[in-house]
């Protein structure tokens, strides 16, 4: 670590960097035991469950992304415990560092001090809170932030290059598309440079990771498996639904992440209005204007305040420099910058509103530890009743429940752990039923996404929220399985009259008219 830490320069070593990022931490502390849904976060975490119980990443279970992120939940797991709060003490620790190297690379391109913390800690305050959860983003902005600075400044220390891609392979291993343009603007950064020696030891860094990912799929035989899920159903079936309007679902809090990368677009423009050509001439600061860009490409396919609050970092470092250029010295700077400050108290007042709620929730024991749901419909009772069912008993989430599956202690049995209309494929559709006929002894059914409209509100490019797959696997769990209680907006039915044989055709293409 202190050779990383001389690698990369006396600014990230400077004093402010640790403040920033203690004081990220303490703005994310409030949120680590609270759980506003049972999606996203929960697919990390059951992956690093059926890892230690022996199952195989991609053979065993499908998934989406690199295997990176799994294998780093799993190792923290197995270092700290499986509680979420043991897991989102690691997330808060990412975040931390996040905005510490934000901080990092801005004081680098601006010298300021003041600007580079303020930037870094806005970006935190408007970002967190509902999103203080584990999430594969995070860990690959980490490592793309850590690629970027590394990037930054002649390498005299040869551990730079090596570094730099090391951190941009990471990302890449992590996140497929944020992960491999952070590779190619390190890559692109590196050129301003224009030494051989360092492109080689930027390659030999991001081989060195992909080597050892290679490594473990072979170790596991899921070489030809998580080559179809990573690269050629992610490719085929995750972008089509995926869009949505730039800036969706903006809050009083996100404003600022959503104004950040249009906000850089004018302040370039207003450089060069007043001839400050230095913003191309000098190299950091074309490295800060290519992560800039690659940020604002990384927000795509789905541009919506959260996945613009995972990229926000990149460009924050072209802010500062563009800012400290242009802004006026001595006393009107100093109102400007009051100003702006005032700007933030909205986000400041949302975020410190959000805080005094969570903690204010009821605690609720669940076999992943306490924690509270800040908008319970039905899942404490449900896990409660879950906890008294026969230790080995089967329970499928159906369809968009992976983190109740984790608070359950439950065995999922399909290899999928989501289903969503256009995006999950009629064959796993297919493959899900026969294995919940075989193997589930229990089916949880959330109401709020048995529908068309709540799909069609989170996926609005969706063109069928009801096709034939899903319909038809819908109808064979209401004809071999039975309702016993209803918890909310969960429906808890038992095994009563299973048959593969109501799967028949679930992956069949519809009868022509």
């Amino acid at each position: 670590m202190p050779t990383i830490f001389r690698a990369l320069g006396n600014d990230l070593r400077s004093r402010p960097g640790p403040i920033v990022a203690v004081v990220t931490i303490l703005i994310c502390l409030p949120f680590i035991r609270s759980v506003w849904w049972m999606s996203d976060e929960g697919i990390l975490l059951q992956a690093a469950r059926r890892m230690a119980g022996g199952e195989t990443l991609y053979g065993d279970f499908f998934e989406l992304h690199p295997p990176l992120a799994f294998l780093l939940v799993r190792a923290w797991q197995a270092i700290f415990g499986e509680t979420l709060v043991a897991i989102r003490l690691g997330m808060v620790l990412v975040l931390s560092g996040i905005a510490w190297l934000a901080y990092a690379c801005s004081f680098r391109l601006s010298g300021n001090v003041r600007l580079s913390a303020f930037l870094a800690l806005a970006w935190v305050i408007a970002s967190q809170g509902l999103w203080t959860q584990l999430n594969h983003s995070w860990i690959s902005t980490l490592f793309s932030m850590l690629a970027f600075r590394a990037s930054l400044g002649p390498a005299r220390n040869e551990v730079r290059p090596f570094l730099t891609g090391m951190a941009a392979g990471a990302a890449a291993v992590v996140t497929t598309s944020r992960g491999g343009l952070t590779v190619i603007a390190a890559c692109l950064s590196l050129l301003n440079w224009r030494s051989p020696r360092m492109l080689l030891r930027f390659v030999a860094g991001g081989a060195l990771v992909a080597a050892a990912m290679l490594v473990y799929l072979l170790a596991t035989g899921s070489v030809t498996m998580a080559y179809q899920q990573v690269v050629v159903f992610a490719a085929t079936h995750y972008s089509n639904i995926q869009y949505v309007p730039f800036g969706s679902f903006v809050t009083r809090q996100s404003w600022p992440l959503v104004a950040a990368f249009p906000l850089a677009a004018v302040a370039v423009i207003v450089l060069l209005i007043r001839r400050r050509t230095d913003l191309f001439v000098d190299p950091d600061a074309r490295t800060a204007i290519i992560f800039a860009i690659i940020g604002f490409i990384g927000c795509f396919p789905r541009p919506d305040a959260a996945h613009i609050g995972f990229c926000v970092p990149f460009v924050l470092p072209l802010l500062a420099r563009i800012f400290d250029r242009i802004t006026p010295r001595g006393r009107l700077g100093q109102w400007l910058f009051a100003a702006v400050m005032l700007a933030m108290l909205p986000p400041l007042v949302a975020i410190t509103k959000e805080a005094i709620r969570v903690m204010r929730q009821p605690l609720h024991a669940t076999r992943a530890g306490t924690i509270s749901f800040i908008t319970p419909a039905g899942e404490p009772a449900l896990l409660a009743r879950l906890a008294t069912l026969p230790i080995g008993q089967e329970v499928l989430f159906y369809p968009y429940s992976p983190l109740l599956a984790v608070l359950s202690a439950r065995h999922h049995p399909a290899r999928v752990d989501v289903f969503v209309p256009n995006y999950s494929t009629p064959e796993q559709y297919q493959e899900a039923c026969w294995q919940m006929m075989d193997r589930a002894d229990w089916v949880v059914v959330d109401g709020t996404l048995t529908g068309s409209d709540p799909f069609r509100k989170v996926f609005p490019a969706m063109t069928n929220p009801s096709p034939p797959e899903r319909t038809a696997f819908e109808a064979a769990v209401q004809a071999g399985f039975v309702l016993d209680a209803r918890y909310g907006h969960y429906d808890l039915l038992r095994r009563s009259r299973p048959s593969r044989l109501l799967c028949t055709g679930i992956d069949a293409p519809p009868a022509s008219p």
